[in-house]
């Protein structure tokens, strides 16, 4: 029987990607040209434009969500009460986005990707039907878990999709589209949360909101998304199962759960040197060891079977693209959460005023990621994009480390356009260049580590920014105002308690807000370490054309 599956599983690998196997002709990527499309045999024009379209709306759709709860958050509590819980609802959104992504990309290869797109759809409208109806904290913080789930396996599901419907050349550009839409949806996502917020509707219309847009893309993916037909169809659904490595997804999943967890909770809901962090801490630890063994081994799976594709980890240069994701999505995430934490809580503006400041940054960063797209195919050349991306990164972040507290708004924004051209030139050309160096039956084993990758590390690296800048914020505070419970420090710098400096002297005024910067600097430190290691890092990329690995 393992005979069999075994069988499956080498014809399986090949079916994602077949249709850039058969009729491809040797020259079609020669030039740069892309005449060629492994859609054009199951898909119209004027299908492919509409599903392409719906394609991303639910990719952007994705990237609000994530953002979504930002100004949300003093409304929610004034709804439900139960502060304390705050912490969980981002935490949970990121468990079941990260934790079910290497899930969803197993699920990807052995079953069709269109069942699996049209599933995910649907666990995301009902954790979006929970949050939108919820009685009480705890449903919504089920529902935030919930759609975190079907987030997830939109955003493989729909990286697979486009990876598998595009030929190695056109990849660049429709990446570079998919940059954009989540761009656009990281700032729409506080504004429709706020703009919600402060109407007649209420905040829970932000998430029927979401029920509107499942229900404008659903239809496409039922009625135009081809099937994907496999060569082993005759295997039966039990078989397929089997490929699943369910104790390799178990380990990684609460590998993960519990490091997020300590990183998040550590010093905001409990002491780091309380027994639940150290035990989360210790957990992440112990499970992620032995999720290596099992995957190495591999234990109660098969080798070409394994959640973890290690099977196209063997390239040096596979790991230096994942880092450089890795780095240019975290360094991304952290400007999008902090600039407007630095406007509201030191400069004192409102939450609409902050999303405005943060607009040079993002318009540039998505334009960034267009025009890179089109430009990584045309000039072919991708080892340069990641130079000059991370170096204006770093200059960026060393400019907003010497950023003082007063610095002029033109000042901030002359950085944030720096930043936002640095990290769009490179934060999605890690996609097509992972599809290009693996062999094709292994596209959308790349596609999906990519996935996990830009999914992981935007909320590990502002988890770890978070706990940093709660942490020191609080205790550089409460130095400064020793009669106020750090309970309520925390709240005020979370933005759903009374500020902390309206009634304040002046002088104590000034060191509060000093004290609040200062910690907000520990983020662009973060980053300037971020950065470094990406610059670093990508001399070591090969010069090479993505034509040429295409033909190769």
């Amino acid at each position: 029987m393992e005979d069999g599956v075994g069988q499956y599983a080498s014809k399986e690998r090949d079916t994602f990607s077949s249709a850039q196997d058969e009729g491809t002709p040797e020259d079609t990527v020669e030039n740069g040209s892309d005449q060629w499309s492994p859609r054009s045999a199951s898909l119209t024009t004027l299908s492919w434009v509409v599903l392409c379209s719906s394609l991303l709306l639910a990719e952007m759709q994705a990237a609000l969500d994530t953002t979504i709860t930002a100004n949300l958050q003093p409304t929610i509590i004034n709804t439900f009460g139960e502060i304390a819980k705050l912490p969980w609802i981002n935490v949970t959104y990121s468990l079941g986005m990260g934790g079910t992504c290497l899930l969803w990309g197993k699920l990807l290869a052995c079953f069709d990707s269109k069942k699996i797109l049209l599933f995910a759809r649907l666990l995301f409208a009902i954790g979006s039907a929970l949050n939108a109806a919820a009685p009480s904290m705890n449903a919504f913080i089920v529902g935030k878990a919930i759609t975190g789930v079907g987030s997830s396996g939109s955003y493989i599901s729909i990286i697979n999709i486009i990876a598998a419907f595009t030929s190695p050349v056109e990849k660049g550009r429709y990446f570079g589209y998919i940059g954009f839409v989540w761009g656009l949806g990281t700032i729409l996502g506080p504004c429709i949360g706020g703009a919600f917020a402060v109407t007649a509707a209420g905040w829970r219309w932000s998430f029927y909101f979401n029920l509107i847009l499942v229900g404008v893309t659903f239809p496409v993916f039922l009625f135009i998304l081809p099937s994907r037909k496999t060569v082993a169809s005759p295997v039966c659904l039990w078989t397929r199962a089997r490929r699943i490595d369910i104790l390799g997804s178990i380990l990684f999943a609460g590998a993960l759960c519990s490091g997020i967890m300590a990183v998040s909770f550590g010093g905001a809901l409990y002491s780091w040197n309380t027994g639940t962090i150290v035990g989360l801490f210790c957990c992440s630890g112990i499970l992620w060891i032995i999720f290596g063994i099992q995957q190495a081994t591999p234990i109660y799976t098969m080798k070409e079977d394994r959640i973890l594709p290690l099977h196209i980890l063997h390239s040096w240069e596979m790991w230096i693209l994942i880092i450089q994701t890795g780095c240019s999505i975290g360094m991304l995430f952290i400007t999008i959460y902090y600039i407007p934490l630095y406007f509201q809580f030191v400069r004192g503006e409102s939450t609409i005023r902050s999303a405005v400041d943060l607009l040079p940054f993002l318009f540039t960063s998505v334009s960034a990621m267009l025009i890179s797209g089109r430009l990584i195919t045309s000039f072919g050349y991708y080892k340069l994009w990641f130079i000059a991306g991370s170096s204006l990164a770093l200059m960026m972040s060393v400019c907003l480390y010497t950023a003082e507290i007063d610095s002029s708004h033109g000042r901030i924004y002359g950085y944030l356009i720096l930043g936002g051209v640095g990290t769009g030139l490179y934060a999605m050309n890690g996609g097509p260049v992972m599809s290009a160096i693996v062999a094709k039956e292994h596209v959308a084993d790349a596609s999906t580590v990519f996935g996990c990758v830009d999914a992981l590390c935007g909320a590990f690296s502002v988890g770890i920014a978070n706990s940093i800048f709660v942490n020191r914020a609080t205790d550089s505070i409460q130095k400064l105002l020793p009669s106020t419970p750090r309970a309520t420090v925390q709240d005020a710098i979370a933005g759903v308690g009374a500020s902390l400096t309206d009634n304040l002297p002046e002088p104590l005024r000034t060191a509060v807000l000093q004290a609040a910067f200062d910690a907000i600097r520990d983020a662009w430190v973060q980053m300037i370490a971020t950065a470094a290691l990406s610059l670093v890092l990508a001399f070591f990329l090969r010069n090479r054309k993505l034509s040429e690995l295409s033909k190769g």
